[in-house]
């Protein structure tokens, strides 16, 4: 198999979540993106898990979580 096609198979699926991740943020509002960051500025990155991941997205941006959503 030629290298280009073992990347393809191997990391593929894992850099196209990475570019849909990327559109993402880049679609957001600077208002959206400052609402995250006031939501998160207390909490320890480290240790938080998806689903309170989801709900301070959820608080922050309902609107924001839905279009990421789509993405995927």
């Amino acid at each position: 198999m030629e290298y280009q096609e073992l990347c393809k198979t191997e990391i593929g699926s894992l850099f196209k979540k990475y570019l849909k991740i990327r559109e993402y943020i880049l679609s957001l509002s600077d208002s959206d993106i400052n609402s995250i960051f006031t939501a998160f500025q207390n909490k320890e990155i480290n240790s938080i898990n998806t689903s309170e991941l989801v709900k301070l997205l959820i608080k922050v941006s309902p609107k924001a979580l839905l279009k990421l959503g789509k993405l995927f």
